[in-house]
């Protein structure tokens, strides 16, 4: 019998989430209902934030992230040079300038060192250092007490790029109790991708413990538009007039905006998503601990770093390394002969500043030395992990892994 093939990623819907849906569409609402917000509290109080802005996808996400930062042309954020390209994008999109700083060889998390070295590159070339965006790579949280503590020196400000990190935590001390990822941050984005350890098919969202934030983030997912009667800013209205109770037709544009909006009918799939989180979260842990367990014993290759004393990978990926030239074969022999045995990989990322948009639009990012970024997508490799995973599948990716590295 044809075994089954085994992708990288992979959602898992219930019929219980299907119902939902169909609820949904039968309702009132399927575009801007009431799931819209009931979301957002469900998000919000699992992340333990005061205010989550849901959108149509993690880009849109770091989008009004960027634009709620009021970043502008002379503006430069600070990105880690491994990460998928909407991360640098958002800045881009906002005319400001990208700074990409090398990552840790080990996590492929923003090097800190280095993202400091950006910041001043930065200061002396006329810019203004606004934010970093550090990338919780594969579900790892970054160094956050290193983060913070830059963060204050230079007074700019935290966007996290979460998407890979729902459900990872992390302490700055022994002696504090484990936080969300997205708790301490100005701003922080996700995304529902269907790879991601919740999925609304496309969507995303941005959190914030800050209010003025969260108003600004609802207008610029919806038009620039208000329909709040309390940020009205027409000075020739009358106080009836600027009643919504006596006027609910009337709103404002404010800002030039975005439709970014995510509607009821997916709100739903990421409501009943979300009630399933522990259990994903803790069956990529339990499948993770069995890799290293696994693959341990192969040789010429590099497990992915096990914190769990400072933070708990949330496990989006499974990322490995191999020093490919070092065993005779290249990557995409690997690839192949994984794929003769039903098994998918997929690699994580090519270097942001290596695509040809960016090579041809040198004069809009700024580069450092990124050798550990080059080293790090040379080598790595990403195995399947997802829920319907199960430990007889990965004894199987063990075993191909082992004889396509010639072991």
């Amino acid at each position: 019998m044809e075994k089954k093939f085994l992708p990288y990623g992979k959602q898992n819907i219930t019929q219980e989430e299907i119902e939902s849906v169909i609820s949904a569409l039968t309702g009132d609402y399927i575009t801007q209902g009431p799931l819209v917000e009931k979301f957002e509290l469900s998000l919000a109080k699992y992340l333990g934030v005061k205010h989550a802005v849901v959108v149509s996808n993690g880009t849109a996400a770091l989008h009004i992230a960027s634009l709620a930062l009021d970043l502008k042309p002379g503006d430069a954020v600070i990105i880690p040079a491994i990460s998928f390209v909407a991360t640098s994008n958002a800045v881009l999109y906002c005319g400001a300038t990208p700074i990409f700083a090398d990552v840790d060889a080990k996590t492929g998390n923003i090097l800190i060192e280095s993202a400091e070295e950006a910041i001043l590159l930065a200061l002396k070339k006329g810019l203004i250092p606004k934010a970093i965006y550090p990338v919780h790579y594969s579900g790892l949280p970054c160094s956050i007490k290193d983060l913070i503590e830059l963060a204050k020196k230079y007074d700019i400000k935290i966007v996290e790029d979460s998407c890979h990190a729902l459900g990872a935590m992390y302490r700055i001390n022994s002696e504090e109790n484990f936080k969300m990822v997205g708790s301490y941050a100005d701003m922080s984005a996700w995304s529902f991708h269907p790879v991601k350890h919740i999925t609304t098919g496309e969507g995303g969202a941005v959190t914030t413990n800050c209010s003025i934030l969260a108003s600004k983030l609802k207008m610029l997912r919806s038009h620039g538009i208000t329909k709040n009667s309390f940020d009205f800013t027409k000075q020739n209205l009358s106080l009836d007039e600027k009643s919504a109770e006596i006027n609910p037709w009337y709103y404002e544009m404010q800002m030039l905006g975005y439709n970014y909006r995510l509607p009821d009918i997916l709100c739903a799939l990421g409501i009943a998503q979300l009630k399933r989180i522990d259990l994903f979260i803790e069956k990529r842990r339990a499948l993770a601990d069995y890799y290293f367990k696994k693959l341990s014993g192969i040789e010429n290759i590099i497990l992915p770093l096990n914190d769990n004393v400072t933070a708990f990978s949330s496990f989006h990926l499974f990322p490995v390394k191999i020093d490919f030239e070092k065993i005779g074969k290249t990557r995409k022999q690997i690839i192949d002969s994984l794929k003769s045995y039903g098994i998918g990989c997929q690699v994580h990322y090519i270097p942001i500043p290596w695509q040809p948009y960016y090579e041809k639009n040198t004069d809009k990012f700024m580069c450092l030395d990124i050798t550990n970024a080059e080293n790090f997508y040379k080598e790595e490799l990403s195995l399947p992990m997802y829920y319907d995973l199960n430990f007889d599948d990965i004894d199987r990716i063990a075993e191909a892994l082992r004889y396509s590295l010639g072991n």
